[in-house]
C-alpha cells in the first residue's frame, strides 16, 4: 500500500515539474517573440535615418564628380562638409545599432559608478549635430547632481534623445520654448531612492493615430 501511495505522489509530483518546465519554456518563448518584435520595430524606425545621411552623402559626391559642373571653391567646401557630417551621423547610428546588440546579447554590461550628471549632459548635448538651422536653445535644470550609472551609456542614450529632440521637436504651440533637460532625485513607491533625467520638448508630439 505505501508503494502504491508513493508511486501516486511521484507522479503529481513528476506532473508538477513537468507543467513548471512548460510554463518556463512558454515564458522564454514569449520574451523571445516580444525581443524580436522589438528589433523589427527598431529597425523599422532607424531604417529612414540610416537612409537620410547616405542620400545626402550621395548627393554630395555624385555633384563634385559631375565633369558638367565648375564649383567654387566655398560650395566646393561646402559638399565636402555636407559629407563629412553625413558619415559622422550614420557612424554614430551603426554605432548605436551595434551598442544595442551587444547590450541584448549580454556583451556589454553598464559600468555602474557615482556619476556627476551635470558633465554627462553637456556632453551629450554638445555631441549632437545639427543640420538645418541654427541649434534650438537648450535649456538644463538639475536638482540633483549625482546618479548611479554608467556615465558613457547614459551620454549615448541622452545624445539620441536630446538630438531626436532638437530635430523633431520644432512646430508645436510652444516650440519657441527649445529642448528642455531636467534631472531630478525621486522616490520609487519602496521607498528606495532614483534620479530620473528628462528631456523635453515642446513639438506638436506623435499623432494619435501613431
Amino acid at each position: 500500500r505505501d508503494r502504491r501511495v508513493l508511486a501516486s505522489v511521484a507522479i503529481q509530483a513528476a506532473g508538477a515539474v513537468q507543467r513548471r518546465r512548460l510554463e518556463r519554456e512558454a515564458a522564454e518563448a514569449r520574451a523571445l517573440a516580444q525581443t524580436d518584435e522589438m528589433r523589427r520595430a527598431l529597425l523599422s524606425a532607424v531604417s529612414h535615418d540610416l537612409r537620410t545621411p547616405l542620400a545626402g552623402a550621395k548627393a554630395a559626391v555624385s555633384s563634385l564628380r559631375a565633369g558638367d559642373v565648375t564649383f567654387s571653391p566655398e560650395d566646393t567646401s561646402e559638399l565636402l562638409e555636407t559629407i563629412d557630417e553625413s558619415v559622422d551621423h550614420l557612424s554614430a547610428l551603426v554605432g548605436n545599432l551595434l551598442d544595442s546588440s551587444r547590450l541584448a546579447a549580454g556583451a556589454v554590461r553598464p559600468r555602474l559608478a557615482r556619476t556627476y550628471l551635470v558633465e554627462v549632459v553637456h556632453r551629450a548635448a554638445t555631441a549632437v549635430s545639427w543640420v538645418g538651422g541654427p541649434i534650438p536653445e537648450i535649456a538644463f535644470t538639475f536638482h540633483a547632481m549625482w546618479a548611479y550609472t554608467d556615465g558613457g551609456l547614459l551620454e549615448r542614450v541622452l545624445a539620441n534623445l536630446i538630438d531626436n529632440a532638437v530635430r523633431h521637436g520644432g512646430g508645436g504651440a510652444d516650440a519657441g520654448r527649445g529642448v528642455e533637460v531636467t534631472a531630478e532625485s525621486e522616490t520609487d513607491d519602496d521607498g528606495s531612492p532614483r534620479t530620473v533625467i528628462r528631456v523635453i520638448d515642446h513639438g506638436p508630439g506623435i499623432p494619435a493615430d501613431r
